[in-house]
């Protein structure tokens, strides 16, 4: 069952993707395989990327090397902005900030 939604806002020019749940490796491949054909069918350099990640389990340690090819992934698409909404789960935010800043990713956390 997947662990996200994916909607393309053309008019206002925004990928917004919903995450939640613990991500193992056939959620991560998944959710991979629909992005990059969504990306694909954009410029993603006049979109932003956001995601409500307010649902989203904090990733256990063997899953952040996926993590950060998934934000690496988000920074080569070259998206003009990339925000991630993740309410008040104070450990997500600093997981996320890290993996960010490590694979030079401007990720704007909220």
């Amino acid at each position: 069952m997947k662990k996200f939604d994916m909607s393309l806002n053309k008019t206002n020019k925004e990928l917004n993707i919903r995450i939640w749940g613990m991500y193992g490796p056939d959620d991560a491949n998944s959710f991979i395989e629909e992005f990059t054909k969504i990306a694909a069918s954009i410029q993603p350099s006049e979109f932003v990327l956001f995601f409500d990640a307010e649902e989203l389990k904090v990733s256990t340690q063997d899953m952040v090397p996926m993590m950060e090819g998934c934000f690496k992934m988000y920074k080569d698409f070259g998206f003009k902005k990339v925000v991630a909404k993740v309410g008040s789960n104070v450990t997500l935010k600093m997981q996320l900030t890290r993996v960010g800043r490590g694979v030079g990713l401007a990720l704007e956390v909220v």
